[in-house]
């Protein structure tokens, strides 16, 4: 994986950052999150195929209390309805917040929405182990590691399935799919002999339970904790929803989907 990221001005983040760059402040950029962040992960592990399309931008910003995401904010384009949602550049583009605006930790409290609160379980750590991007030349934003992005995936799945909210799943099936085939995964794992004999030379189950690891690693303390929700039942249910994934992500029956699922979870487990 490249040190340095990239990216264009002309992309769709670039033109939003650009155009938020006065509320930016270089010593607490902004970190990317949700698709964005996803299509620049996916290039960067070498893949080319095109994911899942989607016209938002998802910014996570760290901020002290709601005076000043209020002041962030204010005078941009208001998406009614949603609380955290503006438009700019012409793009819909969601505001998250996270640090000490948390109460209780991990949880985002609008005050227009309270009866509606958002989950930011493990924002904080995935942002201090970010790497940083240059967009254009000048202006510096965070992507997640692919570790930090599907943390806050596995999350996002585990809340979302219960209620039949099934939109994550793609995204973890490509996460897996990188794992058994991306070259910063396969050489770790050829190197690994101890996993390799307990994964009888399957990259695919040695790949899945890597990124456990390295997930693991990237939440620190929470780690236990998204351990604990990533249930049997939460697994199952996104084994038997990968039936219908793309043709690119082929990863067997429902049977070795899930087989994957449980080698990510045994890594994270530790």
């Amino acid at each position: 994986m490249t040190e340095n990221l990239r990216i264009p001005l002309t992309s769709r983040t670039g033109l939003v950052t650009d155009a938020l760059q006065d509320r930016i402040d270089p010593r607490n950029p902004p970190m990317l999150i949700g698709a964005e962040a996803r299509d620049i992960l996916h290039a960067e592990l070498g893949h080319t195929f095109a994911n899942r399309a989607t016209q938002d931008v998802d910014l996570a910003f760290a901020v002290p209390d709601w005076t000043a995401y209020s002041q962030l904010v204010e005078g941009l384009d208001a998406i009614p309805d949603t609380g955290i949602a503006f438009r700019v550049a012409g793009v819909h583009v969601d505001f998250l917040a996270f640090g000490p605006i948390e109460s209780p930790a991990g949880t985002l409290v609008p005050p227009f929405r309270r009866s509606d609160p958002l989950d930011v379980f493990g924002m904080a750590e995935v942002y201090e182990s970010a790497r940083d991007a240059l967009v254009g030349d000048a202006l510096r934003i965070r992507v997640p590691t692919v570790a930090g992005y599907v943390a806050l995936k596995i999350k996002a799945w585990i809340d979302r399935s219960v209620n039949h909210e099934l939109k994550d799943a793609p995204d973890l099936g490509l996460a897996l799919y990188w794992a058994a085939e991306s070259v910063p995964f396969t050489e770790r794992f050829w190197v690994d002999h101890e996993l390799v004999g307990l994964c009888e030379a399957d990259v695919g189950l040695g790949g899945a339970r890597l990124l456990g690891r390295d997930v693991r690693k990237a939440l620190g303390h929470n780690a236990n904790t998204l351990a604990e929700l990533f249930t049997e039942a939460s697994r199952g249910r996104l084994a038997r929803t990968l039936e219908g994934a793309s043709p690119s992500l082929v990863l067997g029956d429902t049977d070795r989907r899930r087989s994957r699922l449980d080698a990510l979870a045994l890594g994270l487990r530790g």
